[in-house]
């Protein structure tokens, strides 16, 4: 009958993409081992299902048999589906997760998950950022006008791939290739206007200022600590991490530097007024080249280890923070040294 033929090749197109449908999950290593083991249940159910109705057409049963027979297979197979549905629907974040458990408690885990942290500057912050994102946290505002260079390579978050492409959206991709659900604005530009930075602020709970220093990062610091918000700003410094953190019962940037300075004087007079004197690697660096630095002429030296030291140290004290800890807030820096 044209009946019987229709559903033997319906069922023996079923059988063929479960098997290609089997052997790609049987390769695909972002399912989780339970999910493989229910294809391959279901893989066997169709594969016996078709071969019961074969048996029952050889045999010559009736119609009304072979009907009834493929209904109840068809019930059991969606009450399969359902049960499966329930019982490991397949969550990204969790997976991304499942190797905090007993290092990061569960109400802390949530609170990460819902933390909404603020980068200005992209650069130094990107590493911080992509640390962030394998912690858990999944809602990022990211802001910077600058272009990835190839000088930036060496310990900033990026390939060649991305040499001459906006930092802040480079950025959004690497973050969504770790978590695909992340929420992520972008602001392609540099924070330059008090009003719109004073918006970004408040859409969140943590800002992370590595913006070169220039007048709005004085108004970004005094902003935030009025918000309420916390406030890292990240150093590297030759072999020493350096972070800053500001509340809103901390000095402010403007009273720990002890003024407003900018360029790399800036960084001079906040070296000064918190470690007292440079690191002995930089002091060296200085005697031999500071007029050149001070002057432009030549970039600060900075390399990849220190990157990720400053990226650690601000994302365990993010951890503390959230745990109410107490941690060190300005004019007192958290440094670590190699």
């Amino acid at each position: 009958m044209l009946f019987d033929k229709l559903l033997i090749y319906i069922i023996i197109f079923v059988f063929l993409t479960s098997g290609i449908f089997f052997l790609f999950l049987k390769r695909a290593a972002a399912f989780a081992k339970s999910r493989f083991l229910f294809y391959s249940l279901l893989y066997f159910f169709i594969l016996l299902s078709f071969f019961g109705y074969l048996f029952l057409l050889l045999l010559k049963y009736p119609l009304w048999l072979r009907l009834i027979t493929v209904l109840l297979e068809g019930i059991i197979l969606a009450f399969l589906l359902l049960s499966f549905k329930r019982a490991y629907s397949y969550d990204p974040y969790l997976l991304l997760i499942s190797r905090n458990f007993a290092l990061i408690p569960k109400e802390i885990q949530r609170k990460i998950k819902n933390l909404r942290i603020l980068l200005i500057g992209c650069g130094l912050s990107s590493q911080i950022a992509i640390l962030a994102a394998r912690l858990g946290c999944q809602n990022f505002i990211l802001c910077d006008g600058d272009r990835v260079e190839a000088s930036n390579l060496n310990r900033q978050a990026f390939s060649i791939c991305d040499l001459g492409k906006n930092k802040a959206k480079v950025l959004k991709r690497k973050i969504l290739e770790i978590n695909p659900s992340a929420k992520i604005k972008v602001v392609s530009e540099f924070l330059e206007d008090k009003s719109k930075a004073k918006a970004l602020i408040k859409e969140s709970d943590v800002v992370i200022n590595s913006a070169d220093p220039t007048e709005i990062v004085y108004q970004i610091n005094k902003i935030a600590q009025k918000e309420g918000k916390l406030l890292f700003f990240p150093l590297n410094l030759g072999f020493t991490s350096f972070v800053l953190v500001f509340t809103k019962d901390s000095f402010s940037l403007e009273s720990t530097v002890g003024g407003r300075f900018f360029g790399n004087e800036f960084y001079l007079r906040l070296i000064n007024a918190t470690l007292g004197r440079l690191p002995s690697e930089l002091e060296i660096i200085n005697q031999r080249y500071g007029k050149e630095i001070l002057q432009g002429t030549l970039p600060s030296p900075q390399i990849a280890l220190t990157t990720y030291l400053t990226s650690i140290l601000c994302i365990n004290l993010l951890i503390k923070w959230l745990k109410g800890e107490k941690i060190s807030v300005a004019p007192r820096p958290c440094i670590f040294s190699l």
